[in-house]
């Protein structure tokens, strides 16, 4: 192979998750080598690690930059914001996708020499013909393997208080409890295992179904990462009520493509990306 697409790799591990799913794609799509870029965890104010590899996905090849290709990435990240997301200089291109807007020159062109993917690629038109081969590729298994009934649904429920000015648009009760009755309509008598960061913050604001399971309390003695078990966990469920967020997003698209999904709909203005919402899935 001849050029290779690198990766930079930000965020929680759903976000890190779009930056390895949608430069994979890319890279397969083009014949090119793969490598992701880590650098933003050095700096990253919340503390995050990459994750990658403990969701068990092997072949993860890290392509740190040099001093003076730091430099000229950042440049070229900032002449790509102002072109469509696209720059290309002496065989190296830059792709972004800034405000979330899709790529189309990502999307469109053939990828040759090397390529930098510099963003959050939050929408499955980067990846969607790779699904079951990403799906395949997360191995960890959850510490606790339950088997669960038609009727049991899984909840995300998502505070974003960790974010002192949040950008982020906080669901409220409409969403959750416009999702609570589809599932009472299509299953009947639905069983809630709701996972959260904080439990006490969704009942005040009144997101919780009337009764239901805290998810994610009872991991085993040794079970080094809560947050990828519980991922992992979520992804097995049949039925799914998602935050908008990218960890319960990939909880839901790691899982059975004949799942039931609900989202909160684009039109709520709650996402970062133009196209947020793989077309199965029920927008609420």
């Amino acid at each position: 192979m001849s050029g290779i697409v690198v990766a930079s790799v930000f965020g929680g591990i759903g976000n890190q998750l779009f930056c390895w799913a949608a430069a994979n794609a890319a890279a397969r799509r083009a014949g090119l080598d793969f490598a992701v870029e880590c650098s933003s965890f050095e700096r990253d104010p919340f503390g995050r690690s990459f994750l990658l590899r403990g969701l068990g996905i092997e072949g993860l090849r890290e392509s740190p930059y040099s001093a003076l290709e730091s430099l000229a990435v950042r440049g070229l990240t900032r002449l790509a914001d102002r072109n469509r997301g696209y720059m290309r200089v002496a065989g190296c291109g830059v792709y972004t996708d800034p405000r979330g807007e899709l790529n189309r020159a990502l999307l469109e062109r053939r990828l040759t020499g090397r390529c930098y993917l510099r963003g959050y690629w939050q929408s499955d038109r980067y990846f969607r013909e790779l699904r079951g081969e990403l799906r395949q590729a997360v191995t960890l298994q959850p510490c606790s393997a339950n088997l669960l009934a038609a009727d049991e649904v899984c909840v995300h429920i998502r505070s974003y208080k960790e974010e002192a000015a949040p950008s982020r648009v906080r669901l409220d009760k409409d969403y959750y409890h416009a999702a609570y009755a589809r599932c009472r309509e299509r299953v009947g008598h639905p069983r809630y295992v709701v996972y959260s960061d904080d439990l006490q913050w969704a009942k005040e604001k009144d997101l919780l179904p009337p009764k239901y399971e805290a998810g994610g309390d009872a991991h085993a003695a040794g079970c080094k990462a809560h947050d990828l078990c519980d991922l992992v966990a979520m992804s097995r469920f049949q039925n799914l009520v998602i935050a908008n967020s990218s960890f319960s997003w990939w909880a839901a698209y790691l899982g059975d493509a004949g799942a039931w999904v609900q989202a909160p709909a684009a039109a709520r203005g709650c996402w970062s990306s133009e196209d947020p919402l793989p077309a199965e899935w029920d927008e609420v």
